[in-house]
């Protein structure tokens, strides 16, 4: 059976203009960059009356060996509330 473990887990806060395609693009292209394969499972904006909600997972694959892979899952939560 596969080991499985949280690596990294954290919140930011930030007041002030942010766009959100550009910290996609961003981790998008790192990923890429060291060889992932990305699955989007989950890429939902959900407009609400005086706050916005970005909701993303991503399913991230990169073969290690012919035995072994890494399978890192990435979720975003991002919350544009004034």
């Amino acid at each position: 059976m596969p080991e499985k473990s949280k690596i990294f887990s954290s919140k930011v806060s930030y007041k002030g203009d942010f766009e959100v395609t550009k910290l996609y693009r961003f981790v998008q292209d790192w990923m890429k960059d060291r060889g992932y394969l990305i699955l989007e499972e989950k890429n939902i904006k959900e407009p609400l009356t005086r706050t916005e909600v970005v909701r993303v997972e991503w399913n991230c694959i990169k073969n290690l060996t012919d035995y072994s892979r890494a399978n890192d899952k990435l979720k975003f939560f991002v919350d544009l509330s004034e």
